[in-house]
C-alpha cells in the first residue's frame, strides 16, 4: 500500500487512521518515522519528510512512533 498516494487532501488523523488499518492487516505493531534520510543529510528533502507527513510534526530531531 502507498499510504502517500495523493493523500495530500487528507487529514492527518485520516492518514494515521490509513496506516492503523495497513499495520493491522500486515501484522504490524509499530512504526517507526524517522525526521532522516539514509545519508542523515542536514537538510531533508521533501520526499524523506514522512514523519512531518503523518504528524504535522515539524522540526529537525524529533521521531514519531505510531501504536
Amino acid at each position: 500500500m502507498n499510504l502517500k498516494n495523493n493523500d495530500m487532501t487528507h487529514t492527518i488523523n485520516e492518514r494515521v487512521g490509513r496506516l492503523r488499518s495497513w499495520m493491522k492487516e500486515n501484522g504490524f505493531t509499530a512504526f517507526v518515522f524517522p525526521s532522516s534520510d539514509p545519508h542523515n543529510s542536514e537538510y531533508v528533502a521533501d520526499h524523506w519528510k514522512s514523519r512531518e507527513w503523518i504528524s504535522g510534526l515539524v522540526g529537525r530531531q524529533e521521531r514519531q512512533l505510531s501504536l
